[in-house]
């Protein structure tokens, strides 16, 4: 009877360990926990809302995705994770980086990019769930701080950069680098900003800013959202027209635009063709097919498909930044008809309007829509995500998996540096791997639903840490209020200007950056200030491609570590002034002893360092050609791999035979095994090793007499 209660009690926690929720779920019943819980909740809904849009923009996605990924996610990472106060949505890395990994497989706005989006984030998510259930929490410690703290501050130079078409109501046009993009968008800026655009984004900024120092503890965000909103109403800033094609008297700009109403079908075209060809050179595979002409033809055929694709797809974007660059003036004709004519391209007969017009939606059935005002939300898709299998393409999805790898471990990284700052406040624990499975399960549900990648947010997290959230029920809260925003309220936000939501996300990404802490940490090391450094400006440099800046920052990472630990401190230790043993800082002889050396090794010995090992040996009995003791301090040795052991060996037997002999003191006891197991020990004998250095020097004291300790820099002062 006695062993049914430790049964349930260990069936208990084992659910526990994978329902987490099951821990906190029991203290809801305290009406201040709920009461808490429910105001944290409502006050991170209010920043995860206009977030969520922001972000998705930035994703170069319809802003009700954000709204989708700000729903279910953040439910299924509070009730998995072991972080109970971490807010899960949209960050502004991880749109980033969709937006850079798509960017050259898909046109941004089709049908097919959100496909593209919710595969990436399927794929992101599989890696964080697979990582957590194999429990290698500690594959995160493989992207060193100097490395997400360079490659962070540039993407946040580099999203606040992005946001300055918005700001200005000027066309950003992708260029194949990031820095060619900005210098377009300011030489645009200069002679075509919409200044209508620029005075909502200062009444933004404005009020965000200003708000948080009069007024920290109002929703300021939201306030700038509902204020700008309701201006974008009240004054006409939209202004939009919807015209017949051939209104616009341009031949060139009529063939561009029916290319790009013909493109949908060609692209659905294509992606059959390759997919066709793709299983045509699967099948052959499959069947062991020994006909080189035929297995030649259908991998031709592959290619030609995929190339195909691109062209098509560097053609469309061509015309797309062509179109969304144009000016247009309005046209009224002495017959009284409208039409409108490429800026400065013609000598207008008639009426002209002194506004510029833009193009906003390209045709359907022949029609188009203008803009001559700035642009705005529009209409968001109301009602629930509905559930929507993911299509699976292995060849989209093996070009997309390096990306996803990096969303998966900069994001995750991002979110257990904030999840760990928290933990320590809150005394609370955190488990990696559980946070792993409960970030990875977040992005495969989403996925499910039309979701954006997802991560921890830093700001959402200290709102909901400082608005007094105790438990996970917090960020359940925030994601019910999202969906009630998406059962009723989407049609509130049509006005919503974009140039604000390019506020939010600057104000957003102006929080990563930290150029104090780049200064501390190339006080603290030259080293790792140089990986920071180095990985800031390749990350500015390669932008778009952020996947390769990153891994380039982690080799160097990597190559620093090496080569420090390849070439570690080796000093001779001496008595100071006070008496005690210390590294000697100069090389003043009369400091040192003749005949015995006493030095230190900080670091393991393997194979990497074996040979500055033996250099330092050597040094040292060239130095000394009196020398016949060397005492070796093993405090710092840690680790001895059998390289280490084989010069050990190898030193201690060349200097038997030189008439030296080689000492050991403090030897750590795994590193002291080794010694045993590999038959060192024996071979050298006991008298060789001693529990300090002390101990060693008082032995060879007895051992060479009181006339040479009087005289010995290393004696104990009296």
């Amino acid at each position: 009877m006695q062993a049914l209660p430790n049964y349930w009690w260990q069936r208990l926690i084992a659910l526990k360990k994978l329902f987490p929720f099951l821990e906190w779920l029991p203290e809801l019943k305290h009406w201040a926990i709920l009461r808490a819980d429910l105001i944290a909740g409502f006050t991170v809904a209010m920043l995860l809302i206009p977030q969520s849009m922001a972000y998705a923009h930035l994703a170069g996605l319809p802003v009700y995705v954000g709204l989708y990924a700000a729903f279910l996610p953040p439910i299924i990472a509070a009730l998995f994770g072991s972080s109970r106060i971490l807010s899960t949505g949209p960050v502004p890395v991880s749109s980033l980086l969709t937006i850079v990994a798509l960017q050259s497989l898909v046109v941004i706005g089709t049908p097919e990019y959100l496909h593209y989006v919710v595969l990436l984030t399927l794929l992101a998510g599989l890696i964080q769930f697979g990582l957590g259930v194999l429990r290698f929490g500690i594959v995160v410690n493989f992207i060193s701080y100097p490395v997400i703290l360079g490659f962070i501050n540039a993407v946040a130079i580099i999203i606040a950069s992005m946001q300055l078409s918005n700001l200005f109501g000027v066309y950003a046009m992708t260029a194949p680098r990031y820095y060619q993009t900005i210098w377009q968008v300011l030489s645009d800026a200069v002679g075509s900003a919409h200044w209508p655009t620029v005075g909502i984004a200062a009444l933004a900024f404005t009020l965000i800013m200003g708000g948080r120092r009069l007024w920290p503890n109002l929703p300021h965000t939201l306030i700038a959202v509902v204020v700008t909103t309701v201006v974008a109403w009240a004054t006409g800033y939209e202004q939009l027209q919807t015209v017949r094609v051939n209104q616009i008297i341009s031949m060139p700009v009529q063939q561009m635009l029916a290319s790009y109403q013909a493109y949908p079908q060609e692209m659905k075209q294509l992606l059959q063709a390759i997919s066709q060809a793709q299983g045509t050179v699967t099948s052959l595979m499959q069947k062991g097919q020994s006909d080189v002409d035929q297995m030649d033809k259908a991998f031709n055929q592959l290619s030609q498909a995929k190339w195909e694709l691109e062209r098509l797809i560097i053609r469309h974007t061509m015309d797309t930044n062509d179109l969304n660059r144009m000016r247009l003036r309005r046209l009224t004709t002495r017959e009284l008809q409208v039409v409108f004519f490429v800026d400065e391209q013609m000598s207008p007969i008639g009426k002209v309007d002194s506004r510029m017009w833009r193009m906003d939606d390209f045709p359907v059935d022949g029609k188009l829509t203008l803009r001559a005002g700035g642009e705005v939300v529009g209409h968001i898709l109301p009602g629930l995500p509905a559930f929507q299998p993911v299509i699976l393409n292995w060849d989209v999805a093996s070009r997309l998996f390096m990306a996803a790898l990096v969303i998966a471990l900069v994001g995750f990284t991002e979110a257990i540096t904030i999840a760990k700052r928290i933990a320590t406040e809150t005394r609370q624990q955190l488990n990696i791997n559980q946070e792993l499975l409960g970030q990875g399960l977040a992005k495969c549900v989403g996925s499910f639903f039309q979701a954006m990648p997802v991560s921890g947010g830093f700001t959402r997290t200290a709102v909901n840490f400082y608005s007094g959230a105790k438990t996970g029920f917090s960020s359940v809260v925030a994601g019910l209020l999202v969906m009630v925003v998406l059962l009723w309220l989407t049609p509130l936000f049509y006005y919503l200007p974009y140039a604000t939501l390019a506020v939010v996300i600057m104000i957003g990404v102006l929080g990563l950056l930290d150029i104090r802490e780049i200064w501390r940490v190339w006080k603290v090391s030259r080293n790792e200030g140089l990986v920071v450094l180095a990985t800031f400006f390749l990350t500015m440099f390669l932008a778009p491609r952020l996947a390769h800046a990153m891994v380039l920052g982690m080799l160097l990472s990597l190559g620093v570590y090496l080569y420090e630990t390849m070439r570690p401190r080796f000093t001779e230790l001496t008595r100071n002034d006070e008496g005690d043993l210390a590294e000697s800082s100069h090389d003043d002889p009369d400091n040192s002893c003749y005949l015995i050396s006493l030095v230190r090794f900080n670091g393991s010995l393997y194979f990497a360092n074996v040979s500055y090992f033996e250099e330092k040996i050597l040094n040292l009995i060239s130095a000394k050609q009196k020398l016949r003791y060397i005492i070796l301090d093993c405090g710092s040795i840690n680790k001895l791999d059998a390289s280490g052991l084989e010069t050990l060996r190898s030193v201690c037997s060349r200097l038997e035979d030189a008439g030296l002999e080689l000492w050991f003191t403090r030897v750590r006891q795994p590193v002291l095994t080794i010694l045993k197991r590999g038959g060192l020990f024996d071979q050298l004998g006991e008298h060789h090793f001693y529990k300090n250095n002390e101990q060693a020097l008082a032995t060879l004291a007895e051992h060479l007499g009181t006339k040479h300790m009087k005289t010995c820099p290393l004696s104990p002062k009296s």
